[in-house]
């Protein structure tokens, strides 16, 4: 299993950061890309693997061994399997993403993006154009978030598309290379009606971010 880390080495870091610094010679708005390994801390699903895992194991062990059957037993056989299955559900993120409803994962994943685009003061650049891509590994999703600016330019159905080409792009090809095309796309959409000005400033860091 590869480490999210491990996705970003220092060439691919460069190819997004020169993805920014290419499509901000063409508009003036300010592209920000993060990525995080997750969004949502997901508690319950760990609780409902633990759940299930004591579940079973009593159910087994009062087939099989129905002579030692007893309370003890079996507050031992729940106390066990819970936490079993709690610890399996912590390590293993396939089995905590089956587990959590998809809907869950998408609120938890915009409510990040919003959180960092207003901590990182995406609202405060002279011209309103910033643009946020965010994309959460544990969910397999991307978020997209807008200034005004470039919400009156594009809409919302263009940020859900550029959000939509993200989130399958990275099923496709590998993380830096999908995000890379997307900044690009991004880039040329937004040089249509928000064309970059000679005056035009670079207000933010044309940089990866890359939460832990």
């Amino acid at each position: 299993m590869f480490s999210f880390s491990s996705q970003f080495t220092p060439e691919a870091r460069e190819r997004v950061e020169s993805a920014i610094a290419q499509a901000e010679t063409r508009t003036s708005a300010e592209i920000v890309v993060a990525a995080a390994p997750a969004s949502g801390r997901y508690d319950r699903p760990e609780d409902i693997a633990g759940l299930l895992l004591a579940t079973v194991l009593l159910a087994v062990f009062s087939a099989f061994q129905p002579e030692y059957f007893e309370f003890a037993a079996a507050v031992t056989i729940l106390f066990v399997g819970f936490f079993a299955g709690v610890g399996i559900a912590m390590y293993v993120p396939p089995l905590r993403r089956v587990l959590t409803p998809r809907e869950q994962m998408l609120q938890e994943t915009t409510r990040a993006a919003e959180a960092l685009f207003y901590k990182l003061e995406m609202r405060r650049s002279a011209s309103r154009c910033g643009v946020l891509l965010y994309i959460s590994f544990f969910e397999r999703t991307a978020s997209v978030m807008a200034d005004q600016t470039v919400l009156d330019v594009l809409g919302q159905d263009g940020i859900d598309a550029l959000c939509t080409e993200l989130t399958e792009a990275l099923k496709a090809v590998p993380p830096a290379e999908a995000i890379a095309s997307i900044v690009e796309t991004a880039g040329a959409r937004l040089a249509e009606s928000l064309p970059r000005a000679d005056d035009d400033t670079d207000e933010l860091p044309n940089q990866f971010l890359v939460l832990s």
